[in-house]
């Protein structure tokens, strides 16, 4: 499924790397179209990695994209009562911390995608949000991240921007680097064994050119972990379309295209 936002969204750009207060490394990309060819924005970070898309110049409108419908299984028993994003870490739920981190970036639009316990996610979000613009959609079958999202669509589509988090993490970063760049952004981290992630893959000029779910010989160590800036939606939405409408599934589920 990843070929498919390659082939409609074909960008390169030049690289330029600095570091952040944190030691973190950043490699920034500005873009122009070409006619046959992709190549995602690569910085090399613990945190963040950049895919490549197009300038804005105009304001825009972000929602943020909560998907927040997952079982938590890991974390049993503690998650038999209690969803995974209201788990406390350092006595703050984990979906508060990123909740906080979309509204200090300016993002007041949220869309949150439900299924188990949804309701205590929803009831908590209302009581202790009441200013943020929100919609709580369930996904019924949970069949993937990118079913996830796609069954959110028609509550995101007339935005300009997407920044999707996924609402069982919690990362320290600067998110005014990934709104303010003008290309879109995808987040990754280096681990030890990428065997149990989405692990992507850059040439010899350190641009990512493929997504692998779970490879069994990696080729990279750069694990996927669950935040993204999409700045084209139609065309994010078109591969989503693409994807589920002739059930193109990477074990078993709808994952989200990269490419």
């Amino acid at each position: 499924m990843f070929s498919v936002l390659c082939s409609l969204l074909s960008i390169t750009g030049k690289d330029k790397e600095r570091r952040t207060d944190n030691g973190e490394q950043i490699t920034e990309n500005r873009q122009r179209r070409t006619d046959n060819k992709s190549a995602i924005r690569n910085p090399q970070s613990e945190i963040g990695r950049i895919l490549a898309s197009s300038f804005w110049k105009t304001p825009i409108r972000m929602k943020a994209i909560i998907p927040v419908a997952g079982a938590g299984t890991r974390l049993r028993p503690l998650t038999y009562t209690q969803p995974k994003p209201l788990i406390p870490v350092a006595g703050k739920p984990i979906i508060s911390f990123l909740i906080d981190q979309m509204m200090s970036i300016g993002i007041r639009d949220f869309v949150f995608i439900i299924g188990y316990l949804g309701e205590k996610i929803k009831d908590f979000v209302e009581q202790q949000y009441p200013q943020i613009n929100k919609v709580f959609v369930t996904q019924e079958e949970r069949l993937g991240s990118g079913h996830a999202i796609w069954t959110a669509r028609d509550f995101f589509r007339d935005s300009d921007e997407l920044f999707i988090f996924f609402g069982d993490i919690i990362i320290d970063a600067d998110f005014h680097k990934i709104i303010d760049n003008p290309s879109s952004c995808l987040g990754v981290k280096r681990v030890h064994d990428p065997r149990d992630f989405g692990v992507v893959e850059v040439d010899e000029e350190n641009f990512a050119v493929r997504v692998v779910e779970k490879p069994r010989i990696p080729k990279s160590d750069l694990a996927l972990v669950g935040i993204y800036k999409i700045k084209e939606v139609s065309v994010f939405l078109d591969a989503l379309d693409f994807n589920i409408s002739r059930d193109l599934r990477t074990n078993g589920e709808f994952r989200l295209p990269m490419r």
